[in-house]
Parts: structure tokens; C-alpha cells; sequence
């Protein structure tokens, strides 16, 4: 790989800001994060193209706005990430009710991943905790042995 292949700039189509991308150095630097992106972002400069830091800086930056419009539509208090679990049990329940009835879930989809990730947001974790406790979790789930499903298809783990 020369030089010119090693570095660019990307535009996130999102926030409109210009991310300076160099591989060699493993280093993403924009102007909405100037200290430099985190770890995830120097991980997936490593493993992917220029397009895929792309669609996690949308994301964070998506996730972001979400909280802030919740902050700004319902106010922000200290247990938001409780009142929002809650909430997602509901939507969660709308969401195997649209499935059942073979019914377009993108609604319901949404509505579950919104409120899961503005409430971990607002409990403090940001997409680079959420992939390593994913990752942490994923291996626990492969060492595990499991059960047959039962009525409703549902395989849990043997205690």
C-alpha cells in the first residue's frame, strides 16, 4: 500500500465533518471529536475500508441526537436509563405481536433499538463499551451448553 492509499479524508454524511483518516498511523481525528476517535474507530482503521468508519461515526453521531432529543423533549433526569428499559419491555412485547402477525416490524425494530441505545447512552456507554461487553458476552455464550427450545422456540443456557 503507498502513501496516498494509507491516508484521505472522509466526509460523515451525518454530521457534515471532515474525519482525517490515516491507516498507517491507526489514527482517525475530526472536528466533532478533535482528540481523536476511540480505540473502536483505530480498530476498525485496521480491519475495514474508509467507508465502514463511516457507518459507526453515523451511528454514534445518530445515537447521539436520539439523546438529545429525549433530553429536550422529556427532560433529562439522573434514572432516564430506567424509565427507558421499562419502556422497551413494552415496545418489545409490539415488536413479537408485529412478527406474530407477520406484519412489517421495521417500526417496532426501531423503536426497540432507539430506546435500547439512548438509555445505555445516557447510563454512560458509548458504541465502543457496547461492542466490548457484546464481544465479553458473545465467548460466555459459546462456552455455554444449551437446552432444547421450548414453546416458543426460546433456547436458554443449562444452569
Amino acid at each position: 500500500m503507498n502513501q496516498e492509499e494509507n491516508k484521505g479524508n472522509i466526509k460523515c454524511n451525518t454530521c457534515k465533518k471532515i474525519i482525517y483518516f490515516n491507516r498507517e498511523a491507526s489514527f482517525m481525528k475530526c472536528s466533532r471529536y478533535p482528540e481523536g476517535h476511540s480505540s473502536l474507530y483505530v480498530s476498525l482503521c485496521q480491519q475495514y475500508e474508509k467507508q465502514e468508519f463511516e457507518v459507526v461515526h453515523i451511528l454514534q453521531v445518530k445515537i447521539e441526537s436520539w439523546l438529545k432529543w429525549s433530553y429536550e423533549t422529556f427532560g433529562k433526569t439522573e434514572y432516564m436509563h430506567i424509565s427507558k428499559a421499562y419502556h422497551l419491555k413494552e415496545e418489545v412485547d409490539e415488536l413479537i405481536k408485529s412478527f406474530k402477525m407477520m406484519e412489517d416490524p421495521g417500526e417496532e425494530i426501531a423503536d426497540c433499538f432507539i430506546l435500547l441505545m439512548t438509555a445505555a447512552f445516557h447510563y454512560g456507554y458509548d458504541l465502543e463499551k457496547i461492542v466490548n461487553e457484546c464481544d465479553k458476552k458473545f465467548e460466555i455464550l459459546k462456552k455455554r451448553d444449551w437446552n432444547k427450545p421450548d414453546e416458543n422456540g426460546v433456547v436458554r443456557h443449562k444452569k
